[in-house]
């Protein structure tokens, strides 16, 4: 998605945030669609700019859901 961003590709950025949103809508990672939904409607928009910003967002969000869902498997294993 940033090498989309950073080219000015905007119908490819709208693809990946739709997907993004869309999964994360699916596990209740809320916080990480509405970011996604975001970059998404910059991408419907033709808009890049400010996407980056929000990308930067998105990545830190990921990374707190992916940490979650490894602890929650670890904790579902254990028992």
């Amino acid at each position: 998605m940033k090498s989309a961003i950073e080219k000015h590709d905007t119908e490819l950025v709208f693809g990946i945030a739709h997907r993004i949103k869309s999964s994360s809508n699916s596990i209740g990672a809320l916080g990480l669609a509405e970011t996604a939904e975001t970059i998404e409607l910059l991408g419907r928009a033709g808009k890049a700019d400010g996407a980056l910003e929000h990308f930067s967002v998105l990545g830190e969000q990921l990374t707190e859901v992916t940490t979650f869902l490894e602890q929650e498997l670890k904790s579902l294993n254990a028992a």
